[in-house]
């Protein structure tokens, strides 16, 4: 889980103030090719401006008269007499759009990078705005199916693999979504763009992609990057087993980190996370618990938390340092009776409206297209794939695998040895077969690592691309962590009135309604123990009111509060009622309620 996306607000407006003047500061390729092509600020990052290209629908046989237009997102190097080229960034997936991300992820890129490359995203075809293909809902009803057993699992499999086909509006595309047919669309942007050669970022699926666009095209790329990295030697079951093998040690290690933890081991019977987890499980997979959710009008709705749903938090949780503290907190407020936390996480994971369980897709993300690609690039045979993809019938036969990179290109492997998605041994065994690899490993860390605000991969990548410096070892160590602090979800003292707010506070704020909100929509939700809490914007940051609000138990909350971006200060007016009562004047310094600096409270009536 992503934290908090709410104050990127800021980040994209001085994107926006700061990039169309590094662009405009003079005439290159690429300022050629976007004024000659009818570039546009772009819808999704509007830091970016947005291009199409036409190319082959297929591209082994280009002569038949079938196109597909494939859009790019770009911000022309702010320096043209020191612009080195492009540099390229393939995100993951497959089936994440290159577009929405674009904003996003270049904000952390370094000046340096604006100053000397042209910044360059891109939708894959059948992604987003290049022909994205979409099955949400047979995608939502496959992961919250019954798969406990090898029959239900292919059951559901073929049921999904069916609906979805039959919801893609262009079932047509489907042949021609591999990843080789979409290398030839990154060359022929390369070669409109004019450019001998480019740098090339791949992440998660990217590196999958950047390996073959590299194998087909080696002179072409100037340095390669693969950050969490697919092994391409390995047939599709062979990479499952070793992904199900990382999240589960990902998993393990949370819950270690936890246990090692005073005030996290504190909030799980006799101070062990993992034996609550392991018992936790096998109770949802017997039978589900029945949940009383609060919606935002404050009545009551009885909801069921199932295993599906318990693994969606889950899985969703373990690529992020921060996902991981959030799921143990989740867990912890379980074992002390509250599965709230657990049902909103699982809720944002599927992109479920927590109101109305309606679903509510994420423009930036298809399951439709994942399959596509996935379904296209392996075997699709019960034992060497996917169990979706025996019965994914619209795509070509697998192409043969490119093989495998062996030397000629300049080449950083970035890994993390808690990467639940890509393991990190894939990183290892690529870098072993490369002369020209040099290997960057996190201790801990999440799923790639670079943009992710580490100095360490970062100010190396930097230096590759800006200077061609390479690091002085070929193989080097980043620190990290298995997860952020603890937080603990209850107060040691109730009498503390100081501590009790600020775990209302805390667990307030990790609510991903409230993590995920655009501050712009005003909006209203339950509280976990009752009541309701509202959002909406203020000319310096944001208002909440609550209405016998609970986030902690027995202590509720009616009253205003304001958090203040320019002084990072939140106040909180208001009066409580339960366990403790009277008339409260609750003061926190810090954006996040996780990094309060001294939390006060003046309490002017009552006890």
């Amino acid at each position: 889980m992503k934290r908090m996306v709410k104050f990127f607000t800021l980040i994209v407006s001085l994107l926006l103030l700061a990039m169309p003047v590094l662009a405009q500061s003079g005439e290159t390729p690429m300022t050629r090719f976007l004024e000659a092509n009818g570039a546009v600020t772009c819808e999704a990052s509007p830091g970016f401006q947005c291009v199409d290209i036409t190319v082959p629908l297929d591209h082994t046989n280009p002569d038949n008269g079938e196109t597909i237009d494939i859009s790019f997102a770009v911000i022309p190097a702010g320096n043209p007499e020191a612009r080195r080229g492009m540099f390229v960034t393939v995100v993951g997936g497959p089936g994440y759009s290159g577009l929405y991300a674009a904003d996003v992820y270049s904000s952390y890129f370094y000046p340096e990078v604006f100053e000397n490359f042209d910044v360059v995203f891109f939708d894959q075809r059948g992604i987003g705005q290049s022909e994205g293909v979409r099955c949400d809902d047979a995608a939502l009803a496959y992961y919250l199916a019954d798969t406990a057993d090898q029959e239900a699992l292919l059951d559901a499999a073929e049921t999904f693999a069916t609906g979805c086909m039959a919801a893609i509006d262009r079932p047509d595309l489907l042949p021609y979504l591999g990843t080789t047919q979409a290398v030839e669309d990154l060359e022929l942007f390369r070669q409109a763009v004019g450019d001998e050669q480019f740098w090339l970022y791949g992440e998660s699926y990217g590196t999958q992609f950047s390996q073959t666009y590299t194998a087909a095209y080696p002179e072409r790329v100037a340095g390669l990057i693969l950050d969490g990295v697919v092994d391409l030697t390995l047939e599709g079951a062979d990479f499952y087993a070793g992904q199900d093998a990382a999240f589960e040690n990902a998993t393990t290690e949370s819950l270690l980190a936890c246990a090692d933890d005073p005030a996290c081991a504190a909030e799980f019977p006799d101070g062990a996370p993992d034996v609550f987890f392991s018992n936790f499980q096998a109770q949802l997979a017997d039978t589900p618990i029945t949940v009383d959710f609060v919606l935002a009008d404050g009545t009551l709705a009885q909801r069921e938390l199932s295993d599906p749903l318990l693994n969606a938090a889950l899985y969703d949780a373990m690529y992020t340092e921060f996902g991981r503290a959030v799921f143990v907190r989740e867990l912890a407020a379980a074992a002390n009776g509250n599965y709230v936390p657990l049902l909103r996480h699982a809720y944002s994971a599927l992109f479920l409206n927590p109101e109305t369980l309606e679903l509510e897709p994420d423009p930036s993300w298809s399951d439709g297209a994942y399959y596509a690609i996935d379904c296209s690039d392996y075997v699709y045979s019960l034992e060497q794939s996917d169990p979706v993809c025996p019965f994914w019938t619209l795509a070509q036969p697998p192409q043969e695998r490119p093989a495998p990179l062996t030397a000629g290109v300049p080449t950083l492997i970035l890994n993390a040895t808690l990467d639940p998605a890509t393991p990190v041994q894939n990183g290892y065994d690529v870098a072993a077969r490369l002369p020209d690899a040099y290997s960057i490993t996190m201790e801990g860390g999440p799923h790639v690592i670079y943009g992710r605000g580490g100095t360490c991969p970062d100010d190396q990548v930097t230096a590759f691309l800006v200077s061609g410096e390479v690091p002085a070892a070929r193989e080097s160590f980043c620190d990290g962590v298995i997860m952020t602090d603890y937080i603990p979800v209850l107060p040691v003292e109730l009498t503390n009135v100081a501590e009790v707010l600020t775990r209302f506070d805390q667990n307030r704020e990790s609510a991903p309604q409230y993590l995920y909100w655009d501050v712009v929509t005003p909006f209203a939700m339950g509280c976990d123990f009752g009541g309701t809490v509202s959002y909406e914007a203020a000319d310096a940051g944001e208002m909440m009111t609550f209405d016998a609000c609970g986030f902690v138990p027995n202590v509720f909350v009616t009253g205003t509060g304001m958090l203040d971006y320019d002084t990072g200060i939140f106040t909180l007016n208001a009066t409580l009622s339960g366990e403790l009562s009277g008339d409260v004047v609750f003061t926190r310094v810090g954006l996040y309620a996780t990094d309060a600096v001294n939390p006060e409270v003046e309490v002017t009536s009552g006890s």
